[in-house]
């Protein structure tokens, strides 16, 4: 093991816990180290090629992330299996920088204050997952032990309609999860299917929003496939309620803080989430989606 790199790979992951005030700036001092030590063939052992990928997952561009992918492959040839997720996580961090839907689930991305796992691209086989060493998508979708995340309790669970939202509280920000959140808010274009709401915009995972005057997200909300049970991640902050009420014969499932209120239900062979900062907005949306999946039934 290079030791030098063992250093740098422990002044990454204090700087990233801490959020130190020029966490950026050392961090491109680390990549910059780490290619230096690559050049100079101080690079012997799998373990060697894990650490400069930790590092470089940890970058701010699509070639750091593609370079943490191929330090980790690098590392699994040689025999280091720990970093099997490792380069399943590079690589979905290149995707999303990319503003595509990612292949391994191993991400969580902050939409309007909820981190949410972000669209899979369906090309991940069950044998994939036994290879990069992954969780389940049902076990992903629920935030069930998911790698790499800082302590996950559940704070509260409701059941209804064989839907269980479980409130999933962490106690800092996922500072990539939070980058990559503005990032997709980037990505977007207008969607003129929901006639009425307003100018909606649209990413390219289906998530959708509308902003108010401040040009800052009022409603915002996303389909995701039928699973058993969902996650619903927030940085704890207080204390979050839940309650169920009912709309056109359909259950819909109630988490609700200080600042924002989410409705998840059931439509044809989605999960909706619908989430904002006044009821009334997103009954609307709720409403509008219901009448839309009412329409495509008939037809």
């Amino acid at each position: 093991m290079n030791q030098e790199l063992a250093i740098l790979c422990a002044q990454d992951q204090i700087d990233l816990k801490t959020q130190a005030p020029l966490r950026i700036e050392r961090d491109r001092a680390r990549r910059g180290r780490v290619m230096e030590i690559l050049q100079e063939g101080g690079f012997s052992e799998g373990v060697d090629y894990s650490m400069a990928a930790l590092i470089f997952q940890h970058g701010e561009k699509l070639e750091d992330w593609w370079t943490a992918y191929q330090f980790a492959t690098k590392a699994v040839e040689l025999g280091t299996e720990r970093a099997r997720w490792l380069g399943a996580a590079a690589y979905d961090r290149w995707l999303l920088g990319q503003g595509e839907p990612i292949r391994y689930g191993t991400q969580l991305v902050n939409f309007g204050g909820i981190y949410r796992l972000p669209k899979i691209d369906g090309k991940c086989t069950s044998e994939d997952r036994l290879m990069w060493g992954l969780a389940s998508e049902r076990d992903q979708f629920a935030m069930n032990d998911i790698v790499g995340m800082p302590q996950m309790r559940i704070c509260n669970t409701l059941t209804a309609d064989n839907l269980t939202v479980k409130v999933i509280c962490i106690d800092r920000i996922l500072v990539f999860g939070d980058v990559f959140g503005e990032q997709l808010r980037r990505h977007s274009r207008f969607d003129l299917s929901l006639n009425g709401l307003g100018t909606v915009y649209q990413n390219n995972y289906e998530w959708r929003w509308i902003n108010d005057n401040n040009d800052e997200m009022e409603v915002w909300w996303l389909p995701m496939p039928i699973m058993p049970e969902l996650g619903h991640c927030i940085v704890s902050h207080g204390e979050s309620t839940m309650e169920v009420s009912s709309l056109d014969n359909h259950s819909i499932i109630w988490v609700i803080t200080d600042e924002v209120l989410t409705g998840y239900f059931k439509s044809q062979d989605r999960i909706w989430a619908v989430s904002g900062t006044h009821r009334d907005r997103v009954d609307s949306v709720i409403s509008t989606l219901l009448s839309q999946a009412y329409k495509v039934e008939k037809e």
